[in-house]
Parts: C-alpha cells; sequence; structure tokens
C-alpha cells in the first residue's frame, strides 16, 4: 500500500478510538449515545478536520522552523471547526432522517434541520478542538524523536564508518610495521636466535633487531618506546632506521644509543654477541 493509503487507515483506526472514548464518556455520565450514531460522527467530523488542516499545512509547516507554530495552528484549527461541525451534522443528520434510514433514527424527520444543529454543535466542536491539540502534540513529538533518531542514526554511523577506517590504517600500519623486523635472523656457530613480537594493541612500540656484522659478530637490538598505539609506532620506526644505519661492527652500544632519539624516550639495549 501507498504512504497514502497507510496514512488514511492510520487515521481511520485513530478515530475510532476516538469514537470509543467518546461513547464512554456519555455512558459513564448516564446519558449513553447509539453507538452507530458516535462512530459516524467522529468520523464524519474528523476527516473532514483533518482533511481541511492537510489542505492548509504550508501555513504551520514546521519545516525551516526551530519551534513547531501553534499560533497559527491554534487559528486554522478555531476557523475550521465550525465548517467541520455544521459538515458532519449534516451527513449524519441526512443518515439520521432520510426515508429508509435504518436503525439511525436518533432524530425524528419532521424535525427542522436547523434545530439539529442548535443542539448538536456543542460537544462535538470543543471534542474536535481537544482532539485536533492532542493529536497535533502526538505528530510533534513523533517527528522530533524521528528526527532526532535520525540524527543519533547518522552520527554512529560516521562513528562507525571513522572508526572502520581506522581500523584499516591500524591493519596496514601492523602491517608495515611488521615488515620492519627482521624476516629472517641470522645465525652464528654456538647460538641459537629467534624472536617473537606481539604488541598489546594492534601496533606499539616493541621493537627487537638482529644485525649480522659479521661471520662470527651479530648485533641486537631489544627496545621498547614509552606508550603504545600509532606514535609510538612511527618513533619506533625512526629507532629502527636509526640502528640499520649507524650499526657497524666497530660501533659500540653506547656511541649507537647517542645517535638515536632521546634515551629518556627509548629504553635500548644493544649487545654484541
Amino acid at each position: 500500500m501507498s504512504p497514502a493509503v497507510l496514512r488514511f487507515i492510520e487515521r481511520q483506526q485513530l478515530l475510532i478510538v476516538v469514537a470509543v472514548i467518546v461513547y464512554a464518556i456519555f455512558w459513564a455520565i448516564g446519558q449513553p449515545s447509539p453507538v452507530s450514531v458516535t462512530l459516524i460522527y467522529s468520523l464524519c467530523l474528523g476527516n473532514v478536520t483533518l482533511y481541511l488542516l492537510d489542505q492548509l499545512e504550508f501555513l504551520y509547516s514546521q519545516q525551516r522552523r526551530a519551534q513547531f507554530p501553534w499560533p497559527t495552528y491554534l487559528t486554522l484549527l478555531l476557523a475550521i471547526t465550525p465548517l467541520a461541525v455544521v459538515l458532519a451534522t449534516t451527513i449524519v443528520f441526512w443518515i439520521d432522517t432520510r426515508p429508509g434510514g435504518g436503525h439511525f433514527q436518533v432524530f425524528p424527520p419532521w424535525r427542522l434541520f436547523w434545530n439539529y444543529q442548535r443542539t448538536s454543535w456543542k460537544f462535538p466542536a470543543i471534542a474536535n478542538l481537544i482532539v485536533g491539540i492532542v493529536l497535533q502534540l502526538f505528530l510533534t513529538t513523533k517527528r522530533r524523536l524521528e528526527q532526532r533518531n535520525r540524527e543519533l542514526q547518522r552520527t554512529v554511523q560516521s562513528e562507525m564508518a571513522q572508526r572502520e577506517l581506522q581500523d584499516q590504517e591500524l591493519q596496514r600500519a601492523r602491517e608495515i610495521q611488521q615488515q620492519l623486523l627482521p624476516k629472517e635472523i641470522p645465525q652464528i656457530a654456538d647460538f641459537e636466535i629467534a624472536g617473537a613480537w606481539e604488541p598489546a594493541r594492534i601496533v606499539g612500540g616493541d621493537y627487537f633487531d638482529v644485525i649480522k656484522l659479521s661471520e662470527s659478530k651479530l648485533a641486537v637490538c631489544i627496545a621498547d618506546v614509552v606508550g603504545k598505539s600509532v606514535s609510538a609506532a612511527l618513533l619506533m620506526a625512526n629507532v629502527q632506521a636509526t640502528v640499520r644505519a649507524f650499526a657497524s661492527k666497530s660501533a659500540t652500544p653506547s656511541w649507537l644509543c647517542s645517535r638515536s632519539i632521546p634515551c629518556s624516550t627509548v629504553i635500548s639495549h644493544p649487545a654484541n654477541l
């Protein structure tokens, strides 16, 4: 079904609920009205009022407005209510007094139409104003909640997209950092050297390297940057480049540390084997 049809069905359901409430009020005060008349009155009055308000919606539409224009809406509702009451009463009068009208004979056919109108307008008018205000309060609240839900959904989707992008970038940074570690660890006689790297997060500041200086000499570097995540990984890449650039057979560990970044930031333990 189209949105217009669904909206129409929802309105009829709402008007039926209003008819039940009105019937219950009359029953509670000891002046019960026929269910059929109450239902017809509610449907006719409600549909006429809602139709006219729909035609004039451009005057009080909430679009491009911070607050709902209640003064405009109430003025239109007050102006529409008398017309809607007259039209609804006319329809009910025609149904109730037409020849062969069946059991809708609340008012005798001989009663004049103006008497019907004069004695039937007060409660429908008041009920129409109350229902119109309550309905608009409901719709206004519903629209605000839907708008907030849409904004919240857009915010969540945006944050999820950013987080997914960050995760992809971090994963790529992890792959790059892994490539900085030695793929094959060189070996020398009488020693078996192995290493493993597992950061606390996707990327981190832990670093080790094994550099072959000669057939009988290796340089082993183990370092840890204070902190974690991307900043630590970037600093550790600098350490790796420094060690690779200055490590040599004649270089001492202390001299190599002096060529690296400040020792207050990186704790390095190079050793010669």
